[in-house]
């Protein structure tokens, strides 16, 4: 599910895209923000408001211009209609009909002029001393088929077109994974930064700093530079169910404002909702072979400070 970069609400109905981009949004977000992207290093911009005015104005015209024409077509064009409809059935049955009698006659003439069974006979008994005759002392060839050699040519890609188009994105593998602290060691067992990537929800990484973990950070290393096209987060202990605790998702700080750095040195400012579900983040198609995740604010928990992420994961190609 899409979710507006403005509002950070998921997308259901008026979505559109940053013209540079590509990010999504409410069209109502979009002119709330000026008409522009909310992404820092994108300058898409596209004044929708006046788009749609042009586009009503249109559609205002057609209707006017169609109702007056309704008004103004009288009956009688209806019946005028029929009869020229007639006309036009009756002409096209005479030429039908016409053509049809001219290829019976054609054909008659053609099947009179073949040669009768007699004459076939009487040609083949003529003629016969001539093949008796002919190629004498000359030998047949033999005929020898040989094999027929299909060769496959591949047609190289032009270097002006971009590769990207025949990608699909998928799960990018994520090779190591560092944090800048990690809780472990305790009575309730491990928080560390593998939790991110095993594909369960029920555990998580909490870093282990004093405060409320401003400033700490995750990286994640590729094995190789990919296109990052999104990437999906589940936001801070994502359990709602504990067995001991009940809803610890609220106990926990999670992460609001985030800041993404590339190893090709672009940086992207992301805001996070307060939801355990999975939350996507799309990426302009940035290539590199890391990301590194930088907590630059959170919602406070209403028990614990330790900040919480449960699952993430990266899509390219």
């Amino acid at each position: 599910m899409l979710h507006c970069q403005h509002c950070f609400s998921e997308i259901h109905a008026n979505l559109m895209y940053c013209p540079e981009c590509g990010l999504s949004y409410h069209k109502e977000c979009w002119i709330k923000n000026g008409s522009k992207c909310a992404i820092s290093n994108c300058s898409g911009e596209l004044d929708i408001s006046s788009v749609e005015k042009i586009t009503n104005n249109k559609n205002d015209n057609n209707n006017q211009s169609l109702n007056l024409t309704s008004i103004t077509s009288p009956i009688k064009e209806t019946k005028s209609n029929i009869v020229i409809l007639a006309v036009v059935m009756v002409m096209i049955g005479i030429v039908t009909a016409a053509i049809f009698i001219a290829l019976s006659k054609v054909s008659e003439k053609n099947i009179s002029s073949l040669p009768k069974a007699n004459q076939l006979n009487e040609n083949l008994t003529t003629n016969s001393s001539f093949s008796d005759t002919a190629n004498v002392g000359t030998p047949i060839p033999e005929y020898t088929e040989e094999p027929i050699q299909i060769r496959y040519t591949s047609t190289p890609i032009p270097e002006d077109i971009d590769e990207s188009v025949f990608q699909r994105p998928h799960n990018i593998f994520i090779d190591l994974i560092t944090a800048s602290s990690e809780l472990k060691d305790t009575v309730y067992g491990d928080y560390l930064a593998t939790n991110l990537i095993d594909g369960d929800t029920h555990t998580c990484w909490q870093e282990f700093k004093k405060g409320n973990g401003i400033g700490e950070w995750i990286e994640l290393d590729f094995q190789e530079e990919n296109t990052v096209t999104s990437i999906e987060i589940n936001n801070g202990f994502a359990y709602p169910d504990h067995p001991q605790w009940g809803n610890v998702f609220l106990k926990n700080p999670r992460v609001k404002k985030a800041t993404l750095l590339f190893s090709n040195g672009k940086i992207m400012k992301v805001n996070l909702l307060d939801i355990y579900e999975t939350q996507q983040i799309e990426i302009p198609k940035i290539k590199s072979s890391s990301i590194k995740l930088i907590i630059d604010d959170i919602y406070l928990g209403n028990k614990w400070t330790d900040t919480s992420i449960s699952e993430i994961k990266v899509y390219g190609y």
